[in-house]
């Protein structure tokens, strides 16, 4: 049945979303793991664990173990596990798409795919891009890499090698994030033009959160690009402030606005993050001496900061309220069809144009008002401040006709 259906829907997005969340919160917690603290037993014990268990790809991958490679080989084995996975789940599909015979009809599914893989592991896949630039520094005064401690940083062939090589293949995250944003800009032209197909094929992008929150995916994706980074700063101190101001401002957002579309999946996200707080907050008792001691600057400017920001966010907060309810250029939207209330869609607007002058605005109705059919959407979205649906028995037979009630409802 079409409740059976439902639930069923309703229950492999609860569990794709919690999976890929965990899948998250554990890339998170793997580089919240290589701050550079002296953490006492257990915990240190612990960190190797956590380590280990946290899809951390140089942990994972040790091409070392089979045969010996030069830092260098072995650092760009690690890399072609990107390339090699989506080799491989595209030799799937086409083995799928010879078996049923609809290639065309299924390209979608493995962009789909490869999207949702990347999604996945963005942390680690941009923290394994990037380790070429963590060091480690050893009580004699030189830098080596984390992950690679035979090389020197900054004063070998073999790291400037590494550098060159990381900074190429910097073009897989930032290329994806630009994609990303690029899909997201379009999301409502395409929708206007009822494209199904692009809904179908970047839905991973889309599902799991809320329609007016869709640019939350960029702002997550950007927030995991700065966590991957965070451990190239080779100072711990840097590491552990940047990372407790970027997840305090991630939380803040979180709490704000409840982005994703499951009640679970917003409680999920908030209380993951809080713990990874507490964790990062604990670890500041861990730091070098040296660092320690501008803990209290530290957090004297975050308390500063978060005071300052606050009246900022109030002040843009009732700004755009002001700004939305005051810039709508229709009072009313003529939500009709035409061929059944036409005439009288046509008659309520001259009754109700003289009111609507006298605040500034004016009636939408399509003949008149709309001259691109991919803005009608935007228009009921942004630009109108009450919907009117003349309820005639074909209204509700318009998928246009519905498709502006369902808009009007999310926005």
């Amino acid at each position: 049945s079409q409740e059976q259906k439902a639930r069923q829907s309703a229950s492999s997005l609860l569990i794709v979303v919690v999976v890929a969340q965990m899948v998250a919160v554990l890339q998170t917690v793997g580089v919240v793991a290589r701050i550079s603290v002296d953490w006492p037993e257990p915990m240190a014990g612990l960190q190797r664990i956590v380590r280990a268990v946290t899809f951390d790809m140089d942990e994972l991958v040790r091409f070392s173990c089979v045969a010996p490679l030069s830092p260098i080989a072995n650092y760009t084995m690690k890399l072609t596990i990107i390339p090699v996975v989506s080799l491989f789940l595209t030799i799937l599909h086409c083995l799928a798409s010879c078996y049923y015979k609809d290639f065309h009809r299924r390209h979608f599914a493995l962009i789909s795919a490869v999207g949702v893989v990347v999604m996945a592991f963005y942390v680690s896949i941009s923290g394994l891009i990037l380790s070429p630039f963590q060091c480690l520094s050893h009580p004699n005064g030189v830098w080596t890499l984390m992950q690679y401690q035979t090389v020197v940083c900054w004063d070998s062939g073999d790291h400037v090698v590494m550098l060159v090589i990381s900074c190429l293949a910097t073009s897989i995250p930032v290329g994806f994030l630009a994609t990303v944003f690029h899909l997201l800009r379009v999301f409502p032209t395409r929708m206007a033009r009822g494209d199904v197909h692009f809904l179908s094929t970047f839905a991973f992008l889309f599902v799991r959160v809320k329609p007016r929150w869709r640019w939350f995916v960029f702002f997550g994706l950007c927030r995991n690009l700065f966590i991957a980074l965070v451990p190239s700063i080779p100072d711990s101190f840097w590491q552990t402030f940047i990372l407790e101001t970027t997840f305090l401002f991630y939380f803040g957002v979180v709490v704000r606005i409840l982005p994703w579309k499951l009640d679970v999946a917003n409680a999920l996200d908030i209380g993951s993050t809080a713990a990874i707080l507490f964790v990062i907050v604990i670890s500041a008792a861990f730091l070098p001496s040296d660092d320690r001691d501008r803990l209290p600057q530290a957090a004297l400017v975050l308390v500063l900061t978060m005071f300052s920001l606050f009246p900022l966010i109030l002040g843009v907060t009732l700004g755009r309220r002001f700004w939305y309810q005051h810039r709508k250029r229709f009072r009313w939207f003529l939500c009709h069809q035409k061929a059944a209330s036409g005439a009288f869609a046509r008659v309520l607007k001259l009754s109700l144009a003289p009111e609507a002058s006298g605040s500034g605005t004016s009636v939408f109705l399509d003949s008149d008002d709309l001259s691109d059919l991919a803005k009608l959407f935007g228009y009921v979205r942004d630009d109108v401040q009450t919907l009117l649906v003349l309820a005639s028995r074909e209204v509700f037979h318009s998928s246009w006709c519905l498709a502006e009630v369902t808009t009007a409802s999310l926005y």
